[in-house]
């Protein structure tokens, strides 16, 4: 989103002394709760989790409006050094706080500060090795992941995403597991979902792996990527390094915005 930009400059005597004071001591903004965001190339992406939504700001603009956001943790390219936001920057402050984007914060107000998920790069895929891994053992694992695919089926057809990413976040099973079990694991839950009645979609095959692995005591991260020009979102699951149901060169095509 881009708003019309206008010539106009702030001067501090348009303000009284408390608001300079409360300005420069204070952010002024904070991003909603349900709001996630990354910088790519030019831009910062915006998912709104709530409307399952994506914006998209210039980066020019942001680099101006970010020092006031409280939460704001993503890097900056060359940032203006004025105390008070200039007016262009008041306006795309304005269209985010009707987006849902910000949240305005007043004087008596404490930021919400939310450290992002950590998140471990992709340096490899389970899928380059997917078909030299023997049939798992277990013919449970047939059934675990069968129910799998039946439980994101309905998650996806009753609930929002932000329901089922605040379900999926809860959940602490953390158990260590090698990385050639992992291979095994997402080989067997491969082989049943080809024979699952469904497209291919990577939001429900992603939850559905990620519901999989949670059955059997472990957590993934079930990582949401963006990328401009064109456009184009994508997730995928991941453990440590390792991206499970995904090749590795177009996984790293996405810059993630959000880590579940």
């Amino acid at each position: 989103m881009q708003p019309a930009m206008r010539d106009l400059r702030v001067a501090h005597r348009h303000f009284s002394d408390a608001a300079r004071v409360l300005e420069e001591t204070q952010p002024l903004y904070q991003l909603a709760p349900q709001v996630f965001a990354c910088k790519t190339g030019r831009n910062y992406m915006f998912l709104d989790l709530r409307q399952d939504q994506y914006l998209s700001v210039p980066q020019s603009l942001m680099n101006e409006l970010a020092p006031h956001i409280a939460n704001w943790s993503l890097p900056l390219g060359t940032v203006r050094t004025e105390t008070i936001p200039r007016a262009h920057t008041r306006t795309l402050a304005d269209d985010l706080i009707t987006a849902g984007i910000l949240i305005p914060i007043g004087p008596d107000q404490h930021p919400a500060l939310t450290p992002p998920a950590p998140h471990a790069a992709a340096l490899r895929s389970a899928l380059d090795s997917l078909y030299s891994e023997p049939p798992h053992r277990h013919r449970l694992s047939a059934l675990s992941a069968l129910s799998a695919l039946l439980h994101a089926d309905f998650l996806l057809h009753t609930s929002t995403l932000w329901r089922i990413a605040h379900q999926i976040s809860a959940r602490s099973e953390n158990t260590p597991h090698e990385l050639g079990e992992l291979q095994a694991l997402s080989a067997a839950f491969l082989r049943v979902r080809a024979w699952y009645p469904r497209n291919y979609l990577c939001l429900f095959d992603s939850l559905a792996l990620i519901l999989f692995l949670l059955n059997r005591g472990i957590r993934a991260q079930w990582v949401f990527g963006v990328r401009e020009d064109p456009f184009a979102a994508h997730c995928w699951v991941q453990y440590d390094h390792v991206v499970l149901n995904e090749y590795l060169d177009r996984a790293l095509l996405y810059t993630p915005i959000m880590i579940v």
